[in-house]
């Protein structure tokens, strides 16, 4: 009964199911991407970020742990180290637009207006309707 309540205290939640997975089954690229979404919503960069940059390490060509390290190290104003770890995802998977449009939303915060306009137009040749793309390359093009 004992060992029953121990192994039910891993289940109270989430992120505890996560946590006791990562140390039994330190190599789970799921659970390391899993509990890093939640540390984000969380508002734990530092955990998060630790967490994607594990995945990555487990996974080299794994393109969503790269891209939401470079988000998180956008959150936390590293942009040099964000748009490396974005260009990154989009050397493993270039035909997901994803990670375009976050390039660019980096770009344009950057002032790089054209090179953002064309991570746009990229993520946009990829998903053609995709509004979040098509509504910030508007933006640049209103904007000029």
């Amino acid at each position: 009964v004992a060992g029953a309540r121990v192994e039910a205290s891993h289940w109270r939640d989430d992120a505890a199911l996560l946590e006791a997975t990562l140390e039994t089954t330190p190599g789970s690229l799921r659970a390391h991407t899993a509990l890093a979404e939640i540390r984000m919503r969380e508002g734990r960069e530092d955990q998060a970020l630790a967490l994607y940059r594990r995945a990555a390490a487990i996974a080299p060509d794994h393109g969503p742990a790269w891209l939401y390290a470079g988000v998180v190290l956008a959150r936390l104003g590293r942009d040099a180290e964000a748009e490396a770890a974005i260009r990154r995802a989009i050397a493993c998977r270039p035909d997901v637009a994803e990670p375009h449009v976050y390039l660019g939303m980096l770009l344009e915060r950057e002032g790089r207006r054209s090179e953002a306009a064309r991570a746009y137009r990229r993520a946009l040749a990829i998903v053609p309707g995709l509004e979040r793309a098509r509504s910030r390359l508007a933006a640049l093009t209103v904007g000029r």
